[in-house]
C-alpha cells in the first residue's frame, strides 16, 4: 500500500517500573525492571505501524526540553515524517507507569504538559500531496486534527478517505466535534456507557447508533480487553448475528436501524505459548493492527481479528511497544511477504 497514514495526537515520554506486587503505602520497594521510551497513542500508532513497513506522517506539538528532544530522536529513527508538527516551549507531559508482574496489570500516573499551544495553525504544504491511506486521530490536539481533515476534505473533495477515532474519555475537549468527522470509531465499553449513561453495553450501543452516528460513519468498534472486540459495521452485509456482548452467546439477528450489522471478534490465542507480561499499550497495539489491514483494503473483520493478534503479542513484553518485528510476524504465519 503506497498511501500514507497520517496519525494525529500527543505524544509524550513513559517511564515504566516493574514491581513484583504494586506497591503499598507508605513501604520502599525495589524494582526488577526499569526503562523509559517514548509514548502517547498517536505516537505508539506510528511507531507500530512504521515498525511494521507502514509510511506514516506524525502530527501532534512536541516541545523544546529534554524530553521532547527524545522524541524527535525516536521519530527520526524511526523513519516517522514530523514536518508538520509544532513545537512550543514547555515541559513535554511524561507518564509513570507501575507494572505488576504478579497480575500483568499496570497503573499510570500522568504528568501533563506544562503549556499548550497558542496557535494550533500549521503548514499544510508538509502533510502528504496525496491522498492518505487513512487518517488516525486519538482525541488530544483536536484543533490538529480539525485543520488536517479540513485540509484533504478541502483537496481532495471526492475521496473517500478513512477518518479513525479512538474514543478514551467521554468528555474529552473537542470530541463532539471529531465525532462527527469520523468515519470510524474505536471505543471501549467503559466510554460507551458513560456517554449515553447507561449500565447496560446493549443500550449504550443502541443509543450510539441510533441517534449518534452521522451519515459518514462507517463501523463503530467496541473493544473489550482480552474478551476481543465487537465490529458494528454501518451499511455492511447483512448475514453476520448480533451477539449477548456480556456471554457472547449467539442471539437471534436484531435490528439497531436499518443500515448495521455486527460481528464479534473474540480474543484471538497468540500464535506462542507465552504468559501475558503487561497489557501496557494493549489497546494502541490493537488500534495500529487494525490500520494496518485497514488501510491495505482489508475487511473490517480482517482488521480487527489482526488487531486482536498485534495486542495480544504487545502484552508480551514489559511497556508499551512490544510489537515484534515485520520479519517476525510473517514468521508467526500473521502476515504475508506481499502484505
Amino acid at each position: 500500500m503506497d498511501g500514507v497514514v497520517v496519525s494525529i495526537g500527543t505524544c509524550c515520554v513513559d517511564y515504566v517500573a516493574t514491581f513484583a506486587a504494586f506497591p503499598q503505602p507508605d513501604t520502599k520497594n525495589n524494582a526488577t525492571d526499569t526503562e523509559v521510551s517514548c509514548g502517547g497513542n498517536a505516537a505508539n500508532i506510528a511507531w507500530a505501524l512504521s515498525r511494521m513497513g507502514r509510511k506514516v506522517h506524525f502530527v501532534s506539538v512536541i516541545y523544546d526540553d529534554a524530553h521532547g528532544k527524545l522524541i524527535e530522536d525516536d521519530m527520526n529513527n524511526n523513519k516517522i515524517n514530523i514536518s508538520t508538527s509544532i513545537h512550543v516551549d514547555g515541559r513535554t507531559p511524561v507518564s509513570y507507569i507501575v507494572v505488576d508482574s504478579r497480575t500483568a496489570s499496570r497503573t499510570i500516573l500522568h504528568s501533563p504538559a506544562s503549556v499548550l499551544p497558542s496557535s494550533y495553525e500549521i503548514a499544510c504544504d508538509t502533510l502528504p500531496v496525496s491522498v492518505p491511506s487513512l487518517i488516525f486521530m486519538d482525541g488530544r490536539h483536536y484543533k490538529l486534527g480539525l485543520r488536517v481533515c479540513g485540509y484533504y476534505k478541502e483537496k481532495f473533495p471526492d475521496a473517500d478517505i478513512p477518518i479513525m477515532l479512538d474514543c478514551e474519555r467521554h468528555n474529552r475537549e473537542g470530541l463532539n466535534e471529531l465525532w462527527q468527522l469520523a468515519t470510524i470509531i474505536v471505543t471501549t465499553v467503559d466510554f460507551m456507557k458513560k456517554r449515553y449513561e447507561k449500565d447496560d453495553l446493549s443500550e449504550a450501543v443502541r443509543d450510539c447508533l441510533a441517534t449518534d452516528t452521522p451519515s459518514i460513519r462507517k463501523a463503530v468498534i467496541v473493544t473489550r480487553g482480552e474478551a476481543g472486540s465487537i465490529v458494528f459495521s454501518i451499511g455492511g452485509a447483512s448475514e453476520t448475528r448480533f451477539s449477548d456482548f456480556d456471554t457472547m452467546k449467539p442471539l437471534q439477528p436484531t435490528q439497531f436501524n436499518d443500515n448495521t450489522t455486527a460481528t464479534s471478534i473474540s480474543a484471538v490465542t497468540p500464535p506462542v505459548s507465552t504468559p501475558i507480561v503487561d497489557t501496557t499499550g494493549a489497546g494502541d497495539a490493537y488500534q495500529s493492527g487494525f490500520i494496518y489491514k485497514l488501510s491495505a483494503g482489508e475487511s473490517l473483520v480482517e482488521a480487527a481479528s489482526f488487531g486482536s493478534h498485534i495486542a495480544t503479542l504487545n502484552c508480551l513484553g514489559k511497556g508499551a511497544r512490544c510489537i515484534p518485528e515485520l520479519k517476525k510476524i510473517i514468521d508467526m504465519g500473521l502476515l504475508t511477504d506481499e502484505e
